[in-house]
């Protein structure tokens, strides 16, 4: 009888072993790089359950499976964007879409950085004057129109880009008095920040 139950005991025993080290090895490491700033994000199982709070770029460990996650804070759009885990070293790239308050008062502080970069890039073009300027939802590209010099009959347009907010602004397209469809889809360019370019700075 001893022996029945000492087998009973340890196929039990090799049995949780196998189910605790199965849960074990569901287990992911997954990284969280979030760009920009100014927000965290909450991380949510496929039914809703809040399970963590991430506020830096870090690792977690997440069982494999489908997931979401909402970015919160003042300045952001709280969306929730479905994901889904499968192996380690997973990365999930997060940039959240700000607030038009936000993106508005954003191209304000950066325009004197973007018009320096101009002119260090264009230093021929003497007295460049941007004339307007917007930022795209995710504050990765600005965009808009600039004369040079006492010329106000040729307006030009450009697009600078970047791929974070600690990052420093490049020219992605050439400020130019036309920019082709062909040449904003050869550089990442979105048709609707194309077609926002040609319209009257009052709207």
């Amino acid at each position: 009888m001893k022996k029945v139950i000492t087998s009973i005991i340890i196929v039990l025993c090799i049995g949780a072993g196998i189910w605790i080290g199965s849960i074990i090895l569901s287990y992911k490491k997954v990284s969280f790089q979030l760009l920009g700033e100014g927000y965290s994000v909450r991380v949510h199982s496929n039914t809703g359950k809040e399970l963590r709070t991430v506020d830096t770029s870090q690792d977690v460990r997440l069982q494999a499976g489908d997931y979401g996650y909402r970015t919160i804070g003042s300045e952001v759009r709280g969306d929730i964007v479905p994901f889904r885990v499968t192996s380690s070293g997973d990365t999930i790239v997060i940039k959240p879409r700000y607030t038009e308050g936000y993106l508005q008062n954003l191209a304000k502080s950066e325009q004197e950085n973007i018009l320096r970069t101009l002119v260090q890039q264009y230093p021929s073009a003497h007295n460049i004057a941007i004339t307007r300027l917007a930022l795209d939802e995710i504050a990765e590209l600005a965009y808009g129109t600039l004369i040079i010099g006492a010329d106000t009959a040729n307006v030009y347009r450009f697009v600078m880009k970047r791929t974070d907010t600690s990052q420093p602004w490049k020219v992605a397209i050439v400020p130019s008095i036309i920019i082709s469809r062909e040449t904003a889809k050869a550089n990442g360019i979105p048709e609707d920040i194309l077609n926002s370019l040609y319209k009257p700075s009052n709207q």
